[in-house]
């Protein structure tokens, strides 16, 4: 436990200094964004953290819980960041399930452009709001406006399950112990 809570610590750090490391608010080379432009941390718990500066990656292992406007859940999470510490892009493989607004998304695999806020789901993904599911096998949307598009695939088709009467029992929805109740 004390081991857990020593990686989270240093987790925190790492990125905090990634974040901020530099005081200056030129643009960001990879998208144009202005550092600094992200109003909340990118905060990961995992059970290993590797770190590749110079590939600019750092990836995360085992039972992963990363938080921003959203919570991601998955057995491994790649976290990639520009030439100016900013993290760029998020790709979260195996077991991934996210949280946003009372929105449950599941998928084999999950890739979040931080820049844009587009998040992209893959290998069986749907998302689930109350009793309503929709099933794809490409799930796209952008978690700042909140647009989607799901679609079919090579032969494929969308399905959308839309209940009358909505029945949230709102359990999954829930921020608390999320993915550990969702694994």
């Amino acid at each position: 436990m004390l081991l857990y809570r020593v990686l989270t610590v240093l987790v925190t750090v790492f990125l905090a200094s990634i974040a901020f490391s530099s005081p200056s608010l030129a643009k960001d080379i990879a998208g144009g964004v202005e550092r600094g432009a992200f109003k909340k941390p990118l905060t990961i718990d995992a059970s290993v953290m590797e770190v590749d500066k110079g590939g600019g990656k750092v990836v995360f292992k085992g039972d992963v819980e990363a938080r921003e406007t959203f919570i991601l859940c998955s057995d491994e999470l790649h976290v990639h960041y520009s030439e100016g510490q900013d993290v760029t892009d998020i790709i979260a493989i195996g077991n991934v399930r996210l949280l946003k607004d009372g929105k449950v998304a599941r998928a084999g695999r999950a890739t979040y452009g931080r820049l844009d806020g587009t998040m992209v789901l893959t290998e069986n993904p749907s998302i689930t709001q109350c009793s309503d599911k929709v099933v794809g096998t490409k799930i796209t949307f952008n978690v700042n406006s909140e647009t989607a598009l799901i679609e079919g695939g090579k032969g494929g088709r969308v399905r959308a399950v839309i209940m009358p009467g909505k029945e949230c029992t709102g359990e999954d929805g829930i921020e608390e112990d999320f993915c550990k109740r969702t694994r």
